[in-house]
């Protein structure tokens, strides 16, 4: 199903499009909003596929719109976005930008507009999403999770939105919510089943089992639906090729003389002669909460933002001397 959000302020053709793709089996208009501030609002509150958008819109345009969608960094590299307007002089002054797939008029035809939403979907969308689902499946098989399981997909889409929005910091029952809404199902029952899996998995996984498929898992917490989706997320974030490489192999760890690892506080130094060597971070809370508003900030991910930070510090100290 390939979810789409119209911003556009003329309600006679925002009506037409949208009696239009709904007539599409393949296509769900989670949304139609009339201004920019609601435009941002629900592109964050229920993350579309493809957003069709117009660029004169009351409150903020569609240029501020994008800027401020474009900043997130989730939304780096990702082209989902479909103008469509008459307005020239907003048109004209687009700055270049890889979130835009397609600029029309609005005399286009909806039989046009369908094809370029599946074109979009499945060219530059869908194929990633695809190799993402992929990678965090290989993780729950090994951890004995079943293929066939409606719990397997809810927590493959619940890793998935963490991951897109790890910047927002959503709660557990946030995700739930969403997961819901992208399976056609109840928060309620995406909890149970996924807290069911879970715990039938932990009961059947030693320590050891755990750590054999998740090496820098912190077992000392056990296996529960917020610490493995957290994790497995942070796993696909950490990744600066998005690839899930086995991080038991020591020539697959990013090559960076400090590098964060993953949530549970790990960093990993180079030594000279190349062998990896762990060392845990324990980080008090309220810098912790600090750090967060900080990273967001500055549009970096928590585990960018300490990086960033040891290297600064690493910097200055070697300077002092």
């Amino acid at each position: 199903m390939i979810n789409v959000l119209i911003a556009d302020n003329n309600k006679q053709f925002s009506a037409k499009l949208l009696d239009a793709l709904n007539r599409d089996d393949n296509i769900k208009v989670l949304n139609v909003v009339r201004d920019g501030q609601s435009a941002i609002v629900s592109y964050f509150d229920n993350p579309p596929d493809i957003f069709i958008l117009e660029l004169d819109l009351p409150k903020l345009n569609g240029l501020a719109v994008l800027d401020e969608i474009e900043y997130n960094i989730d939304e780096k590299g990702l082209c989902n976005v479909i103008i469509i307007t008459e307005n020239t002089t907003l048109k004209n002054m687009i700055s270049d930008t890889s979130k835009i797939y397609k600029i029309c008029n609005k005399n286009i035809t909806t039989d046009e507009l369908r094809k370029h939403i599946h074109e979009l979907y499945s060219v530059n969308i869908n194929k990633e999403q695809t190799d993402i689902k992929n990678q965090i499946l290989e993780i729950l098989l090994n951890l004995k999770f079943n293929h066939s399981n409606k719990s397997t997909q809810y927590i493959i889409e619940a890793v998935l939105i963490y991951y897109k929005h790890m910047n927002l910091f959503l709660k557990l029952n946030e995700v739930y919510e969403k997961v819901a809404i992208k399976c056609s199902t109840t928060p309620k029952k995406v909890k149970a089943t996924i807290d069911s899996a879970i715990k039938n998995i932990s009961d059947l996984l030693s320590e050891n089992d755990i750590l054999s498929i998740l090496p820098y898992y912190d077992t000392s917490k056990g296996l529960t639906p917020k610490n493995l989706i957290i994790f497995i997320a942070e796993l696909l974030e950490t990744s600066e090729t998005k690839k899930l490489l086995p991080l038991s192999q020591e020539n697959n760890i990013a090559q960076n003389d400090t590098s964060i690892v993953t949530s549970q506080n790990m960093v990993t130094h180079n030594l000279p002669h190349g062998t990896p060597k762990t060392y845990p971070l324990r980080i008090d809370n309220t810098i912790m909460r600090k750090m967060k508003v900080i990273s967001k900030y500055n549009g970096r991910s928590v585990n960018k933002e300490i990086e960033f930070v040891l290297k600064k510090y690493t910097q200055n100290i070697e300077t002092e001397k």
